[in-house]
């Protein structure tokens, strides 16, 4: 099968983001915003520009001229616009972000009949230091200096970050103004129990000043003005550049000759490309499934953040640039699944490693790294630099997984010692009853933030009492298991105490959290008997393990997970159960679709329960993937995007995909075909690489093909789960006996059958 992809098509497969991505620079569009420029910056999401640069034009009694948009093309690479006038003036713009700098090239041309001939050009905006942002206590920290160097570059610092605004060409004002709090338009966007609002920003022109302001200015929010008129002396067109750069004082600042536009074009162009050789081809009939495949590449891509700070060594995936601006621990480890399939172990394998850096004495392994000191100071229980709360441990799975797939004992290596103090701190500091179940401390450090499980127990972000949360007590099975298997493939001795922690657990669960009546799990209040008696999501991940017997396990699925009434919702699965008086479809915690608990879900019941895991990949597949971009959470009764869009786990959908609908499960020789899906049946993936081995595989009605570089192509019919080990030079497929009819598979290369196997022989 050939290769399927290149730029051209992966770029075509995304909506129009409207957005680019740099390192710690991002820009994108206001929505609504018809005025020309750069309408919103952010700076790791600390700092926001609103607008970074807006472009507005005066002709020389003084009137404004009003442009239309006329064409807009937006592609990772750069956002291009053209805008017209009545008077005949034409203006095109082009902006790219590379690294940690914005590039804006504006042209200005004139049609023969143009009834316009002098004109300034007025560029204004203005930065806003966390608006929407935390409740500093120390004044100075939230200051910002800034001050023109000349007429052509305003300077600013704020703590360790330096910025530099620069214009190709001399302005002839170039000002700063104080902006006040009042003079900043707000919107509210999101609201919910017991979490604070959020809001958008804007600042209008006149609030960001004129030209008569200050050289200098100390101030958490500020505007800045300049003016230019164009020069057509030389020809029929006028332009200018204009370089955004962000630095820290431990970097060198970039020359004052910025590259040009098609410099960095160009060097966009290279890497997009090297970044797709990369990535896993897919194609389907349903294009909706198609496009968010490739939306989560880009959001993942989009996401990477290198901090030039020695404490984060390793570079990450952002949960999202335009909101969250740390590293929180969780999500990397769900971010990490997303990345596992793409062919270059380095993203998935370096995601988790900076909390490891980051871990306390007493071992405990907290959920958020600041990546500015000053935004960690709220957190009285922390030490400004990290949180001092952890959050659900799903790293367990996460370096199962990254390890399986890629084979790096470096790689298990490094967080070993590391997972065995946290295990330690996990049973010495929360399990409070010592019977195996550890407690939440505070709402943050659940994740689950506002969800109904903790109304009663929440005093503003402390839990009281604690609470033994079902899921957190499964991921913790699931750690221990992790370091089981780790100290194995390492050669070490097992750690005292980890399989009689794991089977209290498994114990306690089953006895106290467990309602023997309804045939569902609940948390406790930590260290009694009291259950809390809301059914949320939480009570299902149990099936992730063997903690429920094969009754319970049928109970958790026919009564709950595959019920209308309770769980089934149009995108499964909802966090909380329809049967509950709490329950709001789109309400964050409190019923909304998260991704990646649908993802835990299914991991649970791939293998056991392959029917119903299908029908609950199918309605959340077709249900979300006809979104516009991958979202932080779904309306679990319609699938709409709900959260914030560009979110880091809501790539996992390259996960769903490959491992879920195609049927890939990486083993430690190979991988385990076992699909799922019975809804999507035309599909085609190549340039996925396990094991040094190229694969394919290929789906067209019942028919399944699957590719193997330079070995040939196995073909049949119906959906056999097979065992494939690419670990010899010959490669050696079992199959299930009891479901595989034999006589059905064919194979276009060389290959015989010994016990039952298909072994298939290299291709001269």
């Amino acid at each position: 099968m050939k290769s399927l992809t290149n730029k051209e098509f992966f770029f075509s497969s995304l909506p129009e983001m409207k957005a680019l991505f740099g390192n710690l620079v991002t820009v994108k569009d206001k929505e609504g915003c018809k005025c020309p420029g750069i309408h919103q910056g952010f700076i790791a999401s600390i700092i926001q520009f609103q607008p970074l640069l807006e472009i507005a034009v005066f002709t020389s009694d003084g009137t404004e001229v009003e442009f239309t948009l006329k064409e807009a093309i937006s592609t990772p690479i750069e956002i291009c616009k053209t805008f017209t006038s009545s008077l005949g003036l034409i203006m095109d713009q082009r902006f790219s972000v590379l690294g940690n700098q914005v590039f804006l090239h504006v042209e200005f041309s004139r049609t023969p009949d143009a009834g316009i001939l002098d004109f300034s050009v007025d560029f204004s905006g203005a930065l806003l230091f966390s608006p929407q942002g935390v409740p500093y206590h120390w004044e100075d920290e939230k200051m910002v200096n800034a001050y023109i160097k000349s007429p052509q570059q305003l300077h600013g610092i704020w703590k360790e970050t330096n910025f530099i605004l620069r214009f190709s060409r001399k302005l002839n004002q170039l000002a700063l103004h104080k902006i006040n709090a009042d003079e900043i338009k707000r919107e509210q966007y999101f609201s919910s129990h017991n979490l604070k609002k959020r809001y958008t920003y804007w600042v209008e022109r006149p609030q960001r000043g004129g030209y008569d302001g200050a050289s200098s200015l100390c101030s958490r929010n500020m505007g800045y003005a300049g003016a230019w008129i164009p020069d057509f002396s030389d020809g029929k067109k006028a332009s200018i550049d204009i370089n955004f750069s962000v630095f820290s004082t431990n970097e060198v600042a970039d020359s004052d000759s910025p590259k040009s536009i098609e410099e960095v074009s160009s060097l966009l162009n290279t890497e997009w490309e090297e970044y797709i050789q990369k990535i896993p081809n897919f194609r389907c009939q349903e294009k909706n499934l198609e496009k968010i495949y490739y939306t989560s590449w880009y959001i993942l891509k989009s996401g990477r953040i290198h901090f030039p700070e020695k404490r984060f060594r390793y570079p990450f995936t952002s949960v999202n640039k335009f909101h969250y601006y740390n590293q929180f621990f969780w999500d990397s480890a769900f971010q990490a699944i997303a990345w596992l399939w793409f062919n270059d172990p380095d993203p998935s394998e370096s995601e988790m490693k900076n909390f490891v850096a980051h871990q306390w004495r007493n071992g405990m392994i907290p959920y958020e790294l600041f990546m500015y000191p000053v935004n960690g100071r709220e957190w009285m229980d922390g030490d400004s630099l990290t949180s001092g709360t952890t959050q659900p441990p799903v790293i367990g799975i996460t370096l199962k997984e990254v390890f399986t797939k890629f084979g790096n004992k470096a790689y298990l290596d490094f967080f070993y010692d590391s997972l065995v103090e946290y295990e330690r701190w996990l049973s010495l500091y929360r399990d409070l009853g010592k019977r195996g179940l550890s407690s939440y401390v505070n709402i943050w450090e659940t994740g689950w933030d506002n969800s109904p499980r903790f109304d009663a127990a929440a005093r503003n972000r402390v839990l009281d009492p604690f609470i033994e949360g079902v899921d957190f007590n499964v991921y913790i099975y699931i750690l221990r298991e992790t370091i089981l298997q780790i100290a194995s493939v390492l050669g070490k001795p097992e750690p005292l105490g980890i399989r009689e922690h794991q089977a209290m657990t498994k114990r306690s669960m089953n006895e106290l959290m467990y309602n023997q009546e309804d045939h569902f799990y609940y948390d406790l209040e930590a260290a009694s008997d009291h259950r809390i008696p809301v059914k949320t999501a939480a009570g299902l991940l149990p099936l992730m393990t063997d903690i429920p017997s094969a009754a319970q396990r049928s109970a958790l699925i026919d009564r709950y997970l595959c019920s209308e009434k309770e769980f089934l919702t149009t995108a499964p699965v909802p966090s909380v159960s329809q049967s509950e008086e709490s329950y709001s479809s789109y309400d964050f915690w409190r019923g909304a679709n998260w991704p990646q608990i649908t993802w835990s879900v299914l991991y649970g019941i791939c293998e056991s329960e392959p029917d119903e895991a299908g029908k609950v990949l199918d309605r959340f597949l077709h249900s979300t993937s006809a979104n516009e971009n991958c979202y932080e959470y779904y309306d679990s009764a319609t699938g709409e995007g709900a959260g914030l869009p560009f979110q880091g786990w809501g790539a996992l959908y390259t996960d769903f995909i490959i491992r879920f609908v195609v049927g890939i499960h990486p083993t430690k020789k190979g991988f385990r075909f076992n699909p799922v899906s019975k809804k999507y049946r035309n599909f085609q993936l190549d340039n996925l690489i396990l094991k040094g081995r190229k694969l394919s595989i290929e789906r067209k009605g019942q028919t399944w093909n699957i590719g193997i570089a330079g070995y040939g192509v196995i073909t049949y019919v119906e959906t056999l789960i097979c065992d494939v080990d690419l670990s010899g030079v010959e490669i050696a497929i079992s199959f299930d006996q009891e479901k595989a009819d034999l006589s059905s598979i064919s194979f276009s290369g060389a290959s015989y059958w010994r016990e039952n196997k298909l072994f298939l022989t290299a291709e001269c």
